[in-house]
């Protein structure tokens, strides 16, 4: 969700999602390995994984019009892959909406997004996925789908988590809101590799079925290189090192939802 001004960092924005849900009552303590609280939900225990759909894709372009088609056309393609398994756990999907700021900064119902380069946050104040144009970083990245794909898949883990209640479990955990502590730190790392994890498995999921390829795939695994922590003097570690944001994603691809329960795994795989 949060991403520095570099494009190592590409693809995520600020602890948004948490600060929006509002804080829980009860008292946070250190967070000893793993999260029982968190990592208990009967969601997060299903051997099943998402529905292979055909997913037919617009053309990649960056003009607006064929981003947004493109962007659209996908989120609806992660309804259709997500619905289902939301099902089985009695967990109505209700779509999120997509918001295209012509730049930053720009407003959400999270507050104001000021970073330089912002690629796509969640919002879960206004349940919405805010993907500037500005900050997609296209001439890096350049014509491969898989790695916005993978982006939008990324923080549409985040909207899976707040409809499945995960979010409020979290915040639950850290009333005082402070996510600049170590127990903050860690939750915020669980929050995010998990949803790294959840992009892996859409992408995994559908490789090989309508216009996503396995090279398409192959696109979005090359896109989580280098995105990790500790790559920039004084940056905060929220987000996880560089070989866990890889290794949660490339987890996720085998398309196991209990796979993604990263608040079972031991601290030495969230750092």
């Amino acid at each position: 969700m949060r991403i520095a001004g570099r494009a190592a960092r590409w693809g995520f924005a600020a602890l948004l999602v948490l600060s929006a849900a509002g804080a829980g009552t009860r008292a946070g303590q250190a967070q000893a390995d793993p999260v029982p609280e968190v990592a208990a939900a009967e969601f997060l225990h299903d051997d099943e994984g998402l529905d292979q759909i055909d997913c037919e894709l617009p053309r990649w372009s960056t003009d607006p019009g064929s981003l947004q088609a493109f962007f659209t056309t996908a989120r609806d393609c992660m309804d259709a892959a997500w619905t289902p398994l939301l099902a089985r756990h009695g967990v109505p999907n209700v779509s999120p909406a997509l918001i295209f700021p012509e730049k930053t900064p720009f407003a959400s119902s999270c507050g104001e997004v000021t970073q330089d380069i912002i690629a796509a946050i969640y919002c879960a104040g206004d349940d919405s996925l805010y993907i500037p144009a500005s900050g997609l970083q296209t001439e890096v990245f350049g014509d491969h789908p898989g790695v916005y794909l993978a982006l939008l898949a990324h923080e549409y883990g985040h909207h899976v988590q707040m409809l499945t209640g995960i979010t409020s479990q979290v915040l639950a955990l850290l009333p005082s809101g402070n996510w600049n502590t170590p127990e903050g730190l860690e939750l915020s790392r669980r929050v995010e590799l998990q949803a790294q994890c959840f992009s892996g498995m859409f992408l995994g999921a559908e490789a090989g079925r309508g216009s996503i390829t396995r090279a398409t795939l192959a696109e979005g695994r090359l896109g989580q290189d280098g995105r990790g922590d500790g790559n920039r003097p004084g940056e905060l570690p929220d987000h996880g090192t560089s070989a866990h944001v890889f290794s949660w994603w490339e987890r996720g691809t085998n398309n196991k939802i209990a796979d993604c329960n990263t608040f079972s795994a031991p601290n030495a795989d969230v750092t």
